[in-house]
């Protein structure tokens, strides 16, 4: 998670300096974890990095939903919404195959249902 939230600091942060990587504020190494303009400014603009980045800060989520498969929070796209977008993709794969499986175990030898 450090290395999107510094990548995100790099391309967003009005007070990095792309140079040398350091802080325009404070004239000493970015560090986005704890800087209140990041917090503030640069990082609501990725809702799920943002709920990771307070979750491991310490911040409790009630109403965020979690992934039933990683436990991750995520961003809802829907009120149905079971998986984080990384294990969704993994379940669709797997439904697909199981799908795909059970066509073919239906056909007989002679191509014929």
């Amino acid at each position: 998670m450090s290395k999107k939230i510094k990548l995100l600091a790099a391309k967003q942060c009005a007070t990095y300096n792309g140079h040398n990587g350091t802080c325009y504020v404070t004239d000493a190494d970015c560090k986005p974890l704890g800087c209140p303009y990041f917090e503030r400014a640069v990082l609501p603009t990725d809702g799920a990095l943002e709920m990771r980045y307070w979750q491991a800060r310490g911040a409790v989520y009630n109403d965020m939903p979690t992934c039933v498969q990683c436990g991750q929070v995520y961003q809802r796209k829907s009120n149905r919404q079971k998986y984080c977008s990384d294990c969704a993709a993994t379940k669709a794969r797997t439904r697909s195959r199981e799908a795909m499986a059970k066509r073919r175990a239906n056909v007989n030898d002679s191509g014929e249902k």
